[in-house]
């Protein structure tokens, strides 16, 4: 993206404004802003005569709050620094009736707390740079960044990651393995996982107690890992308490067909503790070996699970 060049003679543009403003307004004033195309801007001029040209104030303080949100994307110059941290102050907000309570009010647009998060965003971007010097020198132990993460620092990581190759990334988790891995969050986990799969890693997580990440992971399991692999991680899973029923429910959708998934299921639809994960799982197949070998086990089990599968089939039948 091309450098956006402002000065803070931008400040004259814009008058401090809080207001509640309509839908229509609103829209109104996408459609007056979305015209500047911003980030083909390139000269102070232009953007000067683009702004003095919008014909309502909430336009402008939607194009301002855009020009945040372009400038969050790369380090600043000094110039665009200056005037982001001047919209700390800015009393520059725009705010809509709740549909539900219109006595309500919601805040859709808070210039003063978009700048601070567009400047959190350039130290995003600087620590990346800098994890990411330390990883082309091989300069890294886990242990210092498990002692004491922060927000900034688990945000600088995910972003380096995305640079990062593949020998890169293994060579991280690799050392995560062998320095630290019973002391890995789930979230540090998880941004490791993320581009690249590994078992031990995602063996760990499994054992971890459950969070959103463990989550988030368990539902990106099957583009991550071959079929067996898959199947073996959504079965390891299902011993976490907290996993189980979203582990066992989705290896049923994914895998329904498959000989090993099948006889996963069968034994655990038999265990007391997760037989109902089964069943409501299976409710949803339509399998017809799976469908039989139910079926079956229903013949010698007076299991009140096993029966309400073998009603959810009939349903799903009659339906059909």
């Amino acid at each position: 993206m091309k450098y956006i060049f402002f000065s803070l003679s931008l400040l004259s543009v814009f008058s401090s404004f809080a207001s509640q403003i309509t839908q229509a307004q609103l829209i109104n004033a996408e459609q007056q802003v979305n015209k500047l195309e911003l980030n083909l801007l390139t000269k102070m001029n232009e953007l000067k005569v683009q702004f003095a040209e919008l014909p309502s104030v909430e336009a402008k303080i939607l194009a301002k709050s855009q020009l945040l949100i372009l400038l969050s994307q790369q380090l600043p110059t000094e110039e665009q620094r200056t005037w982001v941290l001047e919209q700390y102050n800015s009393n520059d907000s725009l705010q809509l009736a709740n549909p539900d309570h219109p006595e309500q009010l919601i805040e859709v647009l808070n210039i003063a707390r978009q700048a601070r998060v567009t400047e959190f965003e350039w130290q995003v971007i600087q620590e990346a740079k800098t994890l990411y010097s330390h990883w082309s020198a091989q300069n890294w132990r886990w242990p210092l960044f498990i002692k004491s993460p922060t927000e900034l620092k688990y945000r600088g990581l995910a972003k380096a990651i995305l640079l990062a190759d593949e020998l890169t990334i293994n060579w991280l988790q690799q050392g995560l393995v062998e320095q630290e891995l019973s002391s890995a969050s789930n979230r540090l986990l998880a941004i490791l996982i993320k581009e690249k799969a590994n078992s031990l890693l995602l063996k760990q997580l499994w054992l971890n107690p459950s969070d959103q990440y463990s989550y988030q992971v368990l539902q990106h399991i099957t583009p991550l890992l071959s079929t067996e692999e898959a199947i073996e991680h959504f079965a390891l899973a299902s011993e976490n308490d907290k996993l189980a029923s979203q582990s066992i429910l989705l290896l049923a959708k994914n895998f329904q067909h498959h000989d090993t998934a099948q006889k996963f299921l069968l034994q655990k639809l038999q265990h007391p503790k997760t037989a109902w994960f089964v069943a409501a799982a299976l409710s949803q197949t339509n399998d017809r070996q799976l469908q039989k070998d139910v079926s079956a086990l229903a013949q010698k089990s007076n299991s009140e699970a096993i029966k309400y599968v073998i009603e959810s089939f009939s349903n799903n039948e009659m339906k059909e």
